[in-house]
């Protein structure tokens, strides 16, 4: 757990950023983005804040709102993943 795995990392929890261009996105896809972000945001928080505080109703229950993403997302929230966001906390 050196310097150069803590790169990217606020208090243990990875941000996702994704480059689009706001004008070529097909209508209404603008909107589906956000809505997708908005509810990974919100997982993520629990799930991170839940496994932070030894909390595991909290992960259990972030693990059943995950199920309602894509599953590129749901990755992120997989132990096994290569992915997985939540390594340091």
């Amino acid at each position: 757990m050196g310097d150069e795995r803590k790169r990217g990392l606020v208090e243990g929890f990875r941000v996702l950023t994704l480059l689009y261009r706001v004008s070529e996105l097909p209508a209404g896809a603008f909107q589906r983005l956000v809505e997708l972000f908005k509810a990974y945001r919100a997982v993520g928080a629990l799930y991170f804040w839940s496994k932070r505080l030894n909390l595991e109703e909290g992960v259990e229950l972030a693990l059943e709102r995950v199920r309602q993403l894509p599953s590129y997302y749901r990755r992120a929230f997989d132990e096994e993943s290569r992915v997985y966001q939540f390594s340091e906390v």
